[in-house]
């Protein structure tokens, strides 16, 4: 790779006055951007480092602790699919070249082509005909990625389609068995107020009897004690008051 390295720094020097006029340097949210796609870029390609699996329990069977674990199309990254489809990282490896040309994003796309093509120059074993061949191979490869994702993505949104239907299904079974609950207490409640209605009724029919048959045997006795003060006065001569006369 030294040779390459220097093939990198004799293609920036010779582009160097070139594309000095051909192009303004990028501003600082440009850069931002370029930097930001290409972290993105290397982190697909397996850049970042990934966290180990964790282990099966002790007690689990032998065969199931090295049992890959099952991961979502939609978390994997181009990396794992490369890997999946059985395609290696190899010399020629558009992969490895993606790496490169990522972390020379800061460079115009001129200085780019030529500072990887100078690759093919330093390095025998390195040939961008068998880099372009093995780029259609990993490009048919997450092609049909892609059709798994929108195929898992179907599926995933009929499962929440579903989950809502159930959802909507419970809570308005629920609305209905508390509709019937209140229509039931509201039944309860006219019962309860006819019932109290009915008793209030003939409490004041007792209350009004009460009154009468005081006010008759308020009367009786005091016709009789009228009558008696009456048969004191015709024996004895003298004025006797009537009960209940002023």
């Amino acid at each position: 790779m030294g040779g390459f390295f220097r093939k990198v720094a004799g293609a920036f020097v010779y582009l160097d006055d070139e594309a000095e006029d051909a192009k303004p340097a990028p501003d600082a949210g440009e850069l931002e951007g370029m930097s930001r796609d290409a972290n993105e870029l290397i982190r697909q390609l397996g850049g970042t480092h990934e966290p180990t699996p964790a282990a099966a329990p002790q007690d689990a069977p032998a065969d199931a602790a090295h049992a890959a674990p099952q991961i979502s199309a939609m978390d994997m990254l181009a990396d794992q699919v490369f890997a999946a489809a059985g395609i290696a990282d190899g010399p020629n490896s558009a992969q490895r070249v993606l790496k490169i040309i990522a972390g020379l994003a800061m460079f115009p796309r001129e200085q780019q082509v030529v500072m990887v093509r100078a690759m093919d120059s330093a390095d025998e074993g390195w040939s961008e005909r068998e880099v372009l061949d093995d780029a259609r191979r990993r490009q048919s490869a997450l092609r049909s990625h892609v059709q798994t994702i929108e195929a898992e993505k179907t599926q995933r949104l009929q499962s929440v389609a579903q989950r809502i239907e159930q959802t909507q299904a419970r809570g308005q079974r629920r609305l209905d068995d508390i509709d019937q609950q209140i229509a039931e207490l509201q039944k309860l409640r006219q019962e309860a107020v006819a019932v109290t209605t009915t008793a209030l009724a003939e409490l004041e029919q007792e209350r009004r009897q009460t009154e009468e048959v005081s006010e008759r045997a308020r009367r009786g006795i005091t016709a009789v004690v009228n009558a008696l003060s009456e048969l004191i006065t015709f024996f004895t001569g003298g004025e006797a008051r009537p009960v209940g006369k002023s």
